[in-house]
């Protein structure tokens, strides 16, 4: 197929063929240099993790679900951060300075709000044996 595509070239008309000298060419290395300069960049922000315990468990609606608690309010950590549970489920926080709550009902308070509430706290879905969370954040 290689001779094939060969002799098909070899037939083609010169103005197909020949590259035109007004649009000039760059190098390969050139055109991709930029790009890859970029993602270099973008990628050279380190991702920190923290671990937190559970603290204990909190009944809401009459179900008991782990809970565990930051020393630290939400935004401390930064803008967006991704919770995960040991047990496999995660809180993915696109704005650590409001509230989440997952289809799955788990929970992420940011802390500071409330009185009851005054740092970051995380509860687990109902019935869930969750025993830590981890943390990961942009630092």
């Amino acid at each position: 197929m290689g001779a094939a595509a060969l002799a098909g070239c070899s037939m083609l008309p010169d103005k197909w063929t020949s590259p035109l000298i007004e649009f000039g060419s760059l190098p390969a290395h050139a055109v991709t240099s930029g790009a890859a300069q970029q993602t270099a960049a973008a990628t050279t922000e380190t991702l920190k993790t923290e671990v937190i315990q559970k603290s204990g468990y909190i009944s809401i609606d009459k179900v008991l679900r782990p809970k565990f608690v930051s020393p630290k309010m939400g935004w401390d950590y930064g803008k967006s951060i991704r919770i995960v549970f040991n047990t496999g489920g995660e809180i993915i926080v696109g704005d650590t300075r409001h509230d989440v709550i997952t289809r799955e009902n788990r929970v992420y308070r940011t802390g500071g709000k409330r009185h009851e509430i005054p740092t970051m706290e995380v509860y687990a879905e109902p019935k869930s044996k969750a025993t830590y969370i981890t943390i990961y954040y942009k630092g």
